[in-house]
């Protein structure tokens, strides 16, 4: 098992909890329009509603994108880490018999 192994897996699992968080995060409420009468305020004022909502768009936009970055790259990270303690853990270290060594050489 190599050393970076944990450390994939404790990072990939971070990560998952993160989007999780992420995804269940408010981004906010969509703001209305409302009517004055015929003078500039109505206007003005539709004006920063349709901005807010558009800001609130963006935002659900954003939290979807890292969340899913976070999702994928934490479930790559375990993956990784574990396939990297699986290959690891089949490895049985044996010291080498200094002959057989010798008898592999190449004669010069």
């Amino acid at each position: 098992m190599t050393k970076r192994a944990p450390f994939l897996i404790v990072v990939g699992i971070l990560a998952v909890i993160l989007a999780i968080v992420c995804f269940s995060m408010d981004v906010g409420n969509t703001s209305l329009a409302y009517s004055y009468g015929g003078d500039a305020y109505t206007g003005i004022q539709n004006a920063a509603a349709q901005t807010a909502n558009n800001v609130l768009y963006l935002a659900k936009i954003a939290r979807f994108g890292f969340s899913s970055v976070l999702l994928v790259l934490g479930l790559g990270m375990i993956a990784a880490g574990s396939r990297a303690s699986e290959d690891n853990a089949d490895k049985i270290i044996t010291p080498e018999d200094p002959k057989k060594v010798q008898q592999e050489l190449p004669d010069l």
